[in-house]
């Protein structure tokens, strides 16, 4: 799609919602730029917004930044569950104790 976009060949970009095309903010306004650049207009068929005014290209922005917000949360307790597992399962494979009545 890029390679297409720099041959000048669509005039739109239409995604679903904003943060299936990136979760990084840096990365989408890279991006983004680069579509300004060749006169590219990008919709989101979901949210509603007109990125030709400054509110509204900060208002894109935030919008980012929460998924970005939300892609970091994700991972964070994505690798603290697999922490809580790796621990779990150190304790369940250690040998019984054994017990020797009195």
């Amino acid at each position: 799609m890029q390679k297409l976009g720099r041959k000048d060949k669509f005039t739109h970009l239409l995604v679903w919602k904003i943060n299936r095309i990136s979760r990084n903010l840096i990365d989408f306004i890279e991006m983004y730029q680069e579509l300004q650049k060749r006169h590219v207009i990008f919709v989101s068929r979901t949210e509603q917004f007109d990125t030709s005014s400054a509110i509204e290209n900060a208002m894109l922005r935030i919008i980012l930044t929460f998924a970005q917000l939300e892609s970091e949360m994700t991972s964070e307790r994505i690798h603290a569950e697999l922490n809580f597992e790796s621990k779990h399962r150190q304790l369940e494979q250690r040998a019984p104790a054994i017990w020797i009545p009195l």
